[in-house]
């Protein structure tokens, strides 16, 4: 009786077995489209504004709890309910005629607690005996039904291909997007990149130039979109356009905000790509002047005081409204005060030309102390 329910375990450990794979295989296709589902939502949520911590920790407890319960209904539950011997048994009965219904009979009637009271023993010893050799004659194993591998390779084969090609053309973007699946920090690479380049104080009433420098597949065609969102006002777009190519790739895409004196904030948006953190102008009114004095330095040749504290200076003639019309080779001195500090100064020349013409022209000024 041993060989013969050597057998018939052997078969049943073969047909767990491709349960297994049969389970697996749909466990696995469904685990790897709900990833797959999951690293698209992130992808598209991202593409307007950083997706929510509680939708990520969300997709992660679906996918945890989708994986545990198709485990258990595909997995566990039919690896526990394997089929039972005398199923087998009935089986093997049906595929090959010979055992006449002797290996049901034989197996139930040998198992602990059978009720064989008034039963012939060597009938029974004798119907087994006629069980067991006609299973010697067959492999029982022969009868596993592994058609079930087979579709389990059909249901993985187009989710393999799936990832073959989002691993293989999007690499760089599915690896940040599975990190992300583990509620890690990682920003979703893009084809392009914005970097700001935006000075942050301007002067109030001024038109505002939102500067960009883009890096990655960009063209002079793009056009992009800024947001600004001035203190206590409604929000604003502008168009976001090719300025210039900058080095190593780079090119600078400009916005230009009308005047305004309200700091606002900005966010901006360029094929599929956006800011993650927003940029700020501030606005701080120009120095005003208070009061100005110049004095207009000769030039030597007119000559050179002869005596007193300033022997061998130049000579010098004050202009108090700081107003100077002067001598070619001549310098001039400003003394001025204003109601806020400045860093830089500007003297505007006006050099005069045929028939009253005037052409103007800056000199930076030394600023002392």
């Amino acid at each position: 009786m041993q060989p013969l329910l050597k057998q018939l375990y052997r078969w049943r450990f073969r047909e767990r077995l491709v349960h297994l794979a049969w389970g697996g295989a749909r466990w696995l296709a469904a685990a790897a489209v709900a990833l797959a589902v999951a690293c698209y939502a992130d992808f598209l949520w991202d593409k307007y504004e950083d997706t929510p911590a509680w939708f990520r920790v969300g997709l992660l407890v679906v996918q945890v709890l989708l994986a545990a319960g198709v485990a258990y209904a595909l997995i566990i539950r039919p690896w526990v309910a394997a089929p039972p011997i005398d199923d087998l048994a009935g089986r093997a009965e049906k595929a090959i005629p010979e055992f006449d219904h002797r290996l049901v009979t034989a197996i139930q009637l040998n198992r602990p607690g059978a009720k064989t009271a008034g039963m012939s023993a060597d009938l029974i010893a004798a119907l087994t005996r006629e069980a067991t050799e006609t299973a010697s004659r067959h492999r029982l194993t022969r009868l596993v039904e592994y058609n079930r591998v087979g579709r389990a390779l059909a249901v993985l084969a187009p989710v393999v291909l799936l990832w073959a090609f989002l691993l293989g053309f999007h690499g760089t973007v599915m690896a940040a997007l599975l990190k992300r699946q583990l509620l890690q920090d990682v920003a979703v690479p893009r084809s392009i990149s914005l970097a700001n380049r935006t000075v942050g104080l301007w002067p109030s009433g001024d038109a505002v130039e939102v500067r960009y420098a883009v890096t990655g597949r960009h063209n002079p065609s793009m056009a992009g979109t800024i947001t600004v969102t001035p203190k206590g006002q409604p929000q604003d777009r502008y168009p976001l356009l090719f300025d210039s190519e900058g080095e190593n790739g780079t090119a600078v895409f400009v916005a230009k905000v009308p005047p305004s004196s309200v700091d606002f904030t900005f966010t901006a948006r360029l094929a599929d790509a956006r800011t993650h953190e927003p940029g700020a102008v501030a606005f701080e009114p120009r120095p005003a002047v208070q009061d100005v004095e110049a004095w207009e330095v000769f030039p030597a040749y007119i000559g050179l005081v002869p005596s007193g504290e300033r022997k061998g200076e130049r000579y010098e003639a004050a202009h108090p409204r700081g107003e100077v019309s002067g001598l070619p080779g001549s310098a001039v001195r400003v003394n001025a005060t204003f109601q806020k500090p400045v860093k830089t100064a500007t003297l505007v020349l006006l050099e005069r030309g045929p028939n009253l013409s005037e052409k103007e022209t800056p000199r930076p000024m030394t600023l002392a102390a």
